[in-house]
């Protein structure tokens, strides 16, 4: 069941020009966490639900959900991947909106981040901005709150030092447009190689404000190792090529796969210790 944009139903007035877009896939626990963090705002943005449609476990509780409230907006897609499923998102939104997305399971961190972000939207001289995010895991819940580079960074944004996260960041969907939004030909990593496209473009603006919290799920090493060789592919696009680079982005990988392989490890025999050292310092056990 699809409710484009230009088709709702029932007329209200936005208080600002911000599309929350949701991608929601065999999740119907993270689909409800989400919704619950977004449920006392809908009446002042626009919330966008991507999923499979009817064949995707979610589907009943998305029509309870439409029932409930109907300024709520879907949008069918094949399936096939995230990012495919989020150019699909923007390519349905017009140019003066702004886009966040918080997908299913990911939450605002506070009741009071939509009125920060709407300050921050007038205000804004650029069209992208971002702020702080913190992990949790369903088990363990909340497990750290990373620090965030203040000033964009490529070079840490690419070596996962003080990183920007998506799910804390806010973008014009012209600007999105104008990069040609996310490039599909990466699975794991084109959020990554969009951000750091988009710094070249514009210089983001930093909201000091915790944003919002995303979920670590049960990746597989597969999943982990080839999310590492994308990072390891755009540092060779976007960093210089030089020997000391090339050595520091060979040991970068090295080490990585060692960690994840020991994050599977303590995931499986000691998840409680792992939980430990990720308050301590998340970044090394993401």
């Amino acid at each position: 069941m699809e409710r484009p944009l230009s088709k709702e139903k029932h007329r209200r007035i936005i208080t600002f020009n911000l599309v929350i877009v949701t991608l929601s896939k065999n999740d119907p626990l993270g689909l409800l966490r989400t919704y619950q963090s977004l449920a006392s705002s809908l009446d002042s943005v626009t919330w966008l639900i991507v999923y499979p449609g009817s064949s995707d476990p979610s589907h009943s509780f998305i029509i309870t959900l439409l029932k409930r409230h109907p300024e709520i907006v879907t949008l069918e897609d094949s399936g096939t991947g995230i990012y495919p499923a989020m150019n699909l998102a923007i390519s349905r939104l017009s140019d003066e909106k702004w886009v966040w997305f918080l997908n299913g399971g990911d939450v605002m961190a506070h009741k009071e981040v939509l009125s920060s972000v709407r300050d921050q939207i007038k205000t804004s001289r650029t069209r992208w901005f971002y702020g702080k995010h913190s992990v949790a895991t369903s088990k363990f819940s909340y497990t750290g709150n990373p620090k965030v580079m203040t000033s964009f960074s490529i070079h840490k944004q690419l070596y996962a030092r003080n990183y920007v996260s998506h799910q804390a960041t806010i973008m014009k969907v012209d600007l999105l447009k104008d990069l040609d939004c996310f490039n599909e030909n990466f699975e794991i990593a084109a959020d990554w190689d969009l951000l750091v496209r988009a710094s070249k473009l514009e210089t983001p603006e930093y909201l000091n404000l915790h944003i919002a919290t995303f979920y670590l799920g049960g990746h597989s090493s597969q999943f982990r190792a080839k999310g590492n060789c994308e990072l390891f592919k755009l540092r060779q696009v976007h960093l210089s090529r030089n020997f000391v680079n090339r050595s520091y982005s060979f040991l970068w990988y090295l080490t990585r796969s060692i960690r994840n392989s020991s994050v599977l490890l303590l995931e499986k025999y000691s998840p409680r210790f792992l939980h430990l050292m990720r308050k301590i310092r998340w970044e090394y056990f993401g």
